[in-house]
C-alpha cells in the first residue's frame, strides 16, 4: 500500500510532525534541541519559507512553516532538516542508522479542520 501524494504548493501553511525511530528520546538533551534548532536555521538559509512555530519534543518535533515558492517544498525542506539532523546527531553520539520513522506527517492549515485554533 502506498501512501497518497503529499500536496506540495507555494503558500500553504504545514504542520509538520515527525519521530524518532522505535519511539525513542534522541531530542531529549538540550544539546539535541540546540543542534535541531541549529540545523532548522541552516534550512533557513538553503530554502525559502517562513517559520511561524515549533516544538522540539523528546522523542518528536512539530514545525509550523509556510512555503514560499513551488520549487522550495514543504518536502524538500523537512527532508533536509531531518537528514542534516541524523548525520550531526550520529556523528556527535556515535550512532549509525535511521534516526526517524517513516514519512513525516503534515496538515495544511488553510484547509484544516478548524483551523483558527492553530494560531
Amino acid at each position: 500500500m502506498s501512501y497518497p501524494r503529499r500536496i506540495q504548493k507555494p503558500n500553504l501553511t504545514y504542520h509538520v510532525y515527525s519521530a524518532c525511530i522505535n519511539k525513542e528520546s534522541y531530542l531529549s538533551s538540550q544539546k539535541a534541541k540546540d543542534m535541531f534548532l541549529d540545523v532548522i536555521k541552516m534550512a533557513q538559509k538553503k530554502y525559502d519559507f517562513s517559520l511561524h512555530a515549533y516544538q522540539i519534543m523528546e522523542n518528536h518535533f512539530h514545525i509550523v512553516f509556510r512555503t514560499i515558492n513551488a520549487h522550495d517544498t514543504v518536502s524538500s525542506v523537512v527532508q533536509y532538516i531531518k537528514s542534516v539532523f541524523a548525520r550531526k546527531l550520529n556523528m556527535e553520539t556515535g550512532r549509525s542508522g535511521p534516526l526517524w520513522n517513516r514519512r513525516f506527517h503534515d496538515t495544511i492549515i488553510e484547509t484544516a479542520h478548524e483551523a483558527s485554533l492553530y494560531f
